[in-house]
Formats: structure tokens, C-alpha cells, sequence
């Protein structure tokens, strides 16, 4: 499989605020669909150029399942260790439809790990994480206190709107050359021996 790299100069504060690792949208290579009705996004490549987490990647996978009813989207921080923690994941929807009317449900006790969470917010080419193409989709995760740690999951359904696992295999837009065509991403913090690192 091809592992892609980009750099681009930015100011320490800025190499240290926006570092994130995103999927390639490369059907059939990363989003590789286990069945009809189920697609996965695996997030294995540190895009900044920055300091990626220690663990083994992928760090952080997006599984999305038709279930009865709707679609149910699984994160889960697979390859994350120690100290490190993910505040917030990014991923896209079919820009035919409104992705602002389709907001999901947060679902706990008995699927995930995690049940805290910020803010969701969706609209159609509304995201930017670090300069990359515009996402559909974002999660925001808490801070420190109550953070989506190592091995934790989350887990989001959208039930009752007539969607599909196939509405959300679409991938971010308008970006630089270089920078666009992702499926998902994710901001990584707490890496490194002193946690003060992010990818």
C-alpha cells in the first residue's frame, strides 16, 4: 500500500496547534468495505509532517454499519497509547443531500467506551482541519478531564432518515493540491514521553 507525505512551512505555534492524520480516499486500499453494508476508514497516515502517535497505525478507525433503521458509525482508537487522546474526528457525507438536517445520536452504555462529547456539528463543505479540504462532518471530544483515550470507543446512529452506509463514502473537497480527496480525519494530542505533542 502507498504511504503519501506532505509538508508545508508553518510557525511552531501552528506545527504544534494543527498537526492531524487523515485516511486516503483510495477505495479498495484504506476504505475497504467488509461487506455490502458496512464501511470502514482506517486513519494510518500523520499528515503535518509532525510527530505521529506511538502506537502501531492505524491510531483511529471509522467503521460505519447499516443497522435496522439507520447507519451506525463506530470510532475507535485502536492504535492510540499511553498518554495520548483524540479531541475531535472529521469525515464526509453524499454532497447531494444536506448534511446539516442529519444530525446523530450519541449511543453509550453497552457500545462505547466514551459517551462525552462537545459539540457535533455537519454541514456540507463546512470543516477545514490544518488547511487540508473541506469536511461535511465534525465530532469535537472533550479536553483533558474526560478524554476519548487509548482503546476507547464512540458511538453515533442515525436512525429514521433513510440513510445508507453509502452516504457517508464520499471524501473532503477544495483543497490545495496535495491536501484534498480524504475520507476522514482525526487530532491526536498527548503524544510523546512528556504528552505535549500532537499529530
Amino acid at each position: 500500500m502507498k504511504r503519501y507525505k506532505y509538508r508545508e512551512r508553518k510557525s511552531p505555534m501552528m506545527r504544534m496547534a494543527t498537526r492531524f492524520v487523515f485516511a486516503f480516499a483510495l477505495l479498495g486500499l484504506v476504505a475497504l468495505p467488509a461487506s455490502a453494508d458496512t464501511l470502514t476508514f482506517y486513519l494510518d497516515n500523520e499528515f503535518s509532517g509532525a510527530t505521529p502517535p506511538a502506537g502501531t497505525a492505524p491510531w483511529v478507525t471509522l467503521t460505519f454499519l447499516d443497522i435496522v433503521g439507520g447507519v451506525r458509525l463506530t470510532i475507535e482508537n485502536v492504535g492510540l497509547v499511553g498518554t495520548e487522546f483524540n479531541t475531535g474526528v472529521y469525515w464526509n457525507f453524499d454532497p447531494s443531500k444536506n448534511a446539516a438536517v442529519f444530525s446523530p445520536t450519541a449511543i453509550g452504555t453497552g457500545l462505547g467506551t466514551q459517551t462525552a462529547w462537545n459539540s457535533m456539528s455537519s454541514g456540507n463543505d463546512q470543516w477545514k482541519p490544518d488547511g487540508d479540504g473541506f469536511f461535511d462532518f465534525r465530532l469535537n471530544l472533550p479536553p483533558p478531564g474526560d478524554t476519548f483515550t487509548a482503546g476507547e470507543t464512540f458511538v453515533l446512529e442515525w436512525i429514521g432518515l433513510g440513510l445508507t452506509t453509502a452516504d457517508f463514502d464520499f471524501t473532503s473537497v477544495n483543497g490545495p493540491v496535495g491536501k484534498t480527496g480524504f475520507n476522514a480525519a482525526a487530532h491526536i494530542q498527548g503524544i510523546g514521553t512528556s504528552g505535549n505533542d500532537s499529530g
